[in-house]
């Protein structure tokens, strides 16, 4: 081959990719999450039991989902029942966590996870005060790890825009009981 084919074909190859991008480039699709099927797919993580510290069981259950429209954020809430096994039987404590949460896109797999969760508010009554601290750090953690590690929605590869869309997460924001997402170049 002659140079000058070479450089025909490297110019070919270029536009193409050029007008690929340029096809692409304005394009992008927009996906309606509910507030019921992210709820369920929260609830399907629950309940959900752990040990700390070898003392402390904590069960955590019945999540509540509100999508929050003037600051596009998930609102969520737990509940919780602690039981401090400190040498003689006594009744689980019961708590209450509330958290506010992102959503982050991985694009490679083509899916959104709960993101950096941050706790609003944690009510914790009944536990001794030397173990205040620490009942509220393990609660914290917790919801925060059991929210944050699968997935709450997955685009399907069925959907060709789906699948041509697993490219960067524009943008995200609730309007009225529906998370909006819109994913494009």
């Amino acid at each position: 081959m002659t140079p000058r084919y070479i450089l025909i074909a490297a110019l070919v190859l270029l536009g193409l990719a050029a007008s690929t991008w340029w096809f692409l480039a304005g394009r992008s699709l927009e996906i309606r999450i509910s507030e019921a099927e992210l709820l369920q797919a929260i609830e399907s993580r629950f309940p959900l039991s752990q040990t700390h510290y070898l003392v402390l069981q904590l069960d955590l259950e019945r999540p509540r989902l509100a999508l929050r429209e003037a600051d596009d954020r998930i609102a969520l809430g737990i509940d919780a029942r602690l039981n401090l096994r400190l040498g003689r039987e006594r009744e689980p404590l019961g708590a209450r966590i509330d958290l506010e949460t992102g959503l982050r896109y991985v694009a490679g797999e083509g899916q959104f996870f709960l993101d950096q969760p941050v706790v609003t508010a944690l009510d914790v009554g009944g536990v001794p005060a030397d173990w205040s601290d620490r009942a509220r750090e393990v609660l914290s953690a917790a919801a925060a790890a059991a929210l944050t590690r699968a997935p709450v929605f997955r685009l399907t590869s069925a959907d060709h825009r789906q699948a041509a869309a697993k490219m960067v997460l524009r943008e995200v924001r609730v309007e009225g009981k529906e998370l909006v997402v819109r994913l494009g170049l």
